[in-house]
């Protein structure tokens, strides 16, 4: 039901305590090194890294999208590739998610719940629920009413070289997408003054 990849111990976002009371109520798969409890299944063996966690992640209603820490603005690929995948995003991480979200409900915010037990209920709920699941996946069908802002930092951010990793070439127009991320908050702080 719910996937988890998660690499990095250090994190002042409470992320791997979290997870840990999370698994006590979720059958949670994790296929990172933190957590670790599944290996990448045979289909997604031979992609690219990118498009192994894409390839996972598109198999699972839920996506654990948790940073490492909690700040506005801080918003990361983990936050994204559940929704391009398919998969709704449970966030946890920047209070502001919702200027960077596709729609208000395209996505379950860890912070609203008053605990993880609360959560893990609500997302069983929506789990059996085909109209509840249905309806985080609704702003697919409106791509017209996408955020604006999300459009522009798509464009930033869309990485199309063949994968990364050790011994992998990077695509030279990609090279650079944090540092193009990064203009955009520039600008729009330049904007502001």
């Amino acid at each position: 039901m719910i996937a988890l990849f998660m690499s990095g111990e250090v994190e002042t976002s409470g992320r791997s305590a979290f997870v840990r009371e999370l698994m006590q109520y979720l059958d949670v798969h994790s296929f990172g090194r933190m957590f670790h409890n599944r290996d990448i299944p045979e289909y997604a063996r031979q992609q690219t890294t990118t498009s192994v966690k894409h390839a996972v992640i598109s198999q699972y209603k839920f996506t654990l999208a948790l940073e490492n820490t909690i700040q506005d603005d801080y918003v990361t690929e983990k936050f994204y590739q559940p929704l391009i995948a398919g998969s709704i995003p449970v966030y946890l991480g920047a209070p502001n998610i919702a200027q960077f979200a596709p729609a208000p409900n395209s996505y379950i915010d860890v912070s609203t719940f008053r605990n993880t037990q609360q959560l893990a209920e609500y997302l069983q709920r929506v789990s059996k629920d085909k109209r509840m699941f249905d309806s985080y996946h609704s702003w697919r069908r409106n791509p017209g009413r996408v955020h604006e802002r999300l459009q522009k930092l798509a464009n930033m951010s869309a990485y199309t070289a063949a994968g990364y990793g050790e011994g992998v070439q990077y695509n030279a127009a990609n090279e650079f997408d944090a540092c193009r991320i990064c203009e955009y908050f520039v600008s729009r702080t330049s904007d502001a003054t």
